[in-house]
């Protein structure tokens, strides 16, 4: 618990907390029917290690920044941003397949470059099939890019879509941690509970082993 309380645990950390917490449950109940043994508010125990798993993807990674900390259901926001900073390439293609088949041009191409983000090229010889909602970029020998409001829009979403990613996660993960220390007490209690136990179980193994009782 001392990562937890200065702040220094990762988001690994804080699920295998969940399981030890886990294991510390299972424990609690097998023993309870055979020694005198019981953990120290075990619904309490319980709950954090619920909230945990809820929470935090099965393996994230130790840094924030790798992504796909929490699961997409801990937050509204994940998801799409996730859809939109990862499967951006899906949506791209997916309008271009539309785009080609709504104008009935089968060589129209939906790509990207830094100075000019995403465009839709179309060769001059069919620039007579351009629709109204086209707005003209760049003029080349022999094409012509265009962008329109919905690919605007789509673009901007991409661009500032994994840094909202970054930043939510972090502020989740921050608020997290915060409130998981309001539950260190707890935590190094039951800890101390299975500790004395383990070494009883050790005792008793000693005993059996060298016929001490």
């Amino acid at each position: 618990t001392a990562r937890l309380s200065s702040g220094k645990i990762n988001p690994r950390e804080i699920v295998q907390y969940g399981k030890g917490m886990e294991y510390c449950l299972a424990l609690g109940q097998l023993m309870q029917d055979h020694l005198d043994f019981s953990l120290s508010n075990p619904e309490d125990l319980q709950a954090v290690a619920e909230k945990i798993r809820d929470a935090f993807e099965e393996n994230p990674p130790v840094q924030i920044s790798d992504g796909y900390v929490f699961k997409n259901s801990w937050h509204e926001d994940l998801k799409s941003l996730r859809d939109i900073a990862y499967h951006g390439k899906d949506f791209l293609l997916n309008l271009q397949n539309t785009e080609r088949e709504r104008l009935g041009i089968p060589s129209l191409k939906v790509s990207y470059n830094r100075v000019f983000g995403y465009y839709i090229e179309i060769t001059k010889a069919h620039t007579g099939k351009v629709p109204e909602d086209y707005i003209r970029k760049q003029t080349l020998v022999n094409s012509e890019r265009y962008i329109t409001p919905e690919l605007k829009e789509y673009e901007e979403k991409i661009l500032t879509a994994e840094e909202k990613l970054l930043e939510l996660e972090s502020r989740l993960f921050k608020e997290f941690t915060d409130e998981l220390t309001q539950s260190i007490e707890l935590i190094q209690t039951n800890a101390r509970i299975v500790a004395e136990l383990d070494v009883l179980v050790c005792f008793a193994e000693l005993a059996t082993r060298h016929q001490w009782v």
